[in-house]
């Protein structure tokens, strides 16, 4: 596995599928201090100044995509925020989000497939200041104790905490299937009351879990319902599993 860092590029996703393109074989991460024309889930803008968080990809070649990559991305930043400041109020927003329970989000992940593999792209906030005001976004420096910023060495010890932890709960789903996935998720993920856009219409229920295909389970009106895609709003939380 390598990882390069460079300074500016469109998009870390863009900079990944061209070296898979490009026949690379291995896991291949690239972070960039700063993405130009970034993008998230359903080509939504992302913001990426300079240092202001690690904004990185991993690209696994020969890797077949699958529903639960996204989750599993999801618990490798979990852990990567805990390490890093373990009272952090955050948890796993489904599907593939890290918020506070007022919805700031300090964490999204975009999979994406190609021909010749899997990428997953990252954008991890790390200092709040540097980040577009307006934004409903936080960086991990407000439960850190740093007075540089932008703190480089914070970036690249992130940066490489992140991209082994993408790793290795990529390859885990490889090679052991997935209820590692489905029990972390489901200790660390946000429950409560949440807010549901999907494409039927718009459904408000109470989150009972994750199930083996990475579909979020609500009760609805007494009714259970599974989601394979929508944009979650945390409305009315308890505190997972796992405690934050």
């Amino acid at each position: 596995m390598r990882i390069e860092f460079i300074m500016r590029c469109v998009s870390t996703n863009t900079v990944a599928r061209e070296w898979l393109a490009a026949g690379g074989s291995g896991i291949y991460a690239v972070v960039a201090a700063e993405q130009t024309a970034a993008r998230g889930r359903r080509n939504r803008f992302w913001a990426s100044p300079a240092y202001g968080g690690v904004w990185m990809s991993v690209a696994f070649a020969r890797v077949t995509p699958k529903p639960l990559q996204t989750l599993a991305a999801g618990v490798a930043a979990y852990q990567t925020a805990k390490q890093f400041a373990p009272n952090a109020p955050i948890a796993i927003r489904w599907p593939n989000d890290l918020t506070t329970a007022d919805n700031r989000k300090l964490c999204g992940i975009l999979c994406e497939a190609c021909p010749q593999g899997l990428i997953v792209g990252v954008g991890f906030n790390l200092h709040t200041s540097l980040l577009p005001a307006g934004l409903n976004a936080v960086g991990l420096d407000e439960w850190l104790q740093t007075e540089d910023v932008p703190d480089r060495r914070l970036h690249r010890d992130v940066a490489e905490t992140l991209v082994r932890s993408v790793c290795k709960w990529i390859m885990r789903l490889e090679d052991e299937g997935a209820d590692a996935i489905i029990d972390a998720a489901n200790e660390w993920m946000w429950r409560g009351t949440v807010r549901l856009e999907t494409e039927e219409g718009v459904f408000v229920g109470q989150t009972l879990g994750v199930e083996e295909n990475g579909e979020l389970v609500v009760d609805v009106g007494g009714e259970k319902k599974h989601f394979l895609v929508a944009d979650v709003r945390l409305l009315r939380l308890q505190k997972p599993i796992g405690g934050t």
